[in-house]
């Protein structure tokens, strides 16, 4: 954002205040997508967006645009095949059955395209089951590869 890390966390209460992207409760990363909305929306007539004349549009408006950007996201991630480290994680759930187990070793982004697809959910404190749907794909993935 072209300022220094003091800077920005000394700036940040004022930016959460104009709607600025909070980061994500689990890491604490700033989602640099949702930044670059922000910055947009500030400046509507600049990109063409509205005419001059035209009030700005009030912030649900930011908010539901954001939350559009974050569905397309969300649907990109989904529809891409299951890595290697996605099938790992997949069967340690089924392995660990009926019982959580800790997956905080795994990637994140591994993590959100398991529970994306319905396959795992997350009991907190980075423990995982295996859901009806994840067991029956692990049977798949297994069956296929005998």
């Amino acid at each position: 954002m072209g300022m220094t890390l003091e800077a920005f966390t000394e700036k940040l209460p004022d930016l959460l205040k104009r709607n600025f992207p909070s980061p994500d409760p689990t890491t604490g990363n700033f989602d640099t997508k949702a930044i670059d909305v922000w910055q947009d929306l500030r400046h509507p007539t600049l990109l063409g967006e509205e005419k001059p004349d035209q009030p700005l549009k009030p912030q649900s408006d930011i908010r539901e645009k954001m939350a559009a950007a974050n569905r397309a996201l969300q649907e990109e991630i989904k529809r891409r095949p299951m890595t290697k480290r996605e099938r790992d994680a997949l069967e340690e759930c089924f392995h660990s059955r009926p019982n959580p187990v800790d997956l905080t070793m795994h990637r994140h982004s591994s993590l959100r395209w398991l529970e994306l697809h319905g396959f795992i959910t997350s009991g907190g404190a980075g423990l995982f089951a295996i859901t009806a749907a994840g067991e029956l794909r692990w049977q798949q993935i297994s069956a296929s590869s005998s």
